[in-house]
């Protein structure tokens, strides 16, 4: 039982000084991406940008020689 106290203690210790050292505002959207460092830009899902379309093989890479 100790020891879960204990580990409680050191996570809300280590969310308050996440939440302080990023700016993050309490129970923001997406307030726990704010505490481990990532914002809108480096998560893949929030890109707007698609993937480019692949471009066909040259005839000569399709046929076997």
């Amino acid at each position: 039982m100790r020891w879960i106290l204990v580990l409680l203690i050191i996570i809300v210790a280590v969310v308050i000084v996440q939440n302080q050292r990023n700016s993050c505002e309490w129970f923001q959207t997406a307030w726990v991406d704010c505490l481990t460092g990532k914002t809108a830009g480096t998560t893949p899902a929030a890109s707007s940008e698609t993937m480019p379309e692949a471009e066909p093989a040259a005839e000569s890479e399709t046929q076997p020689q």
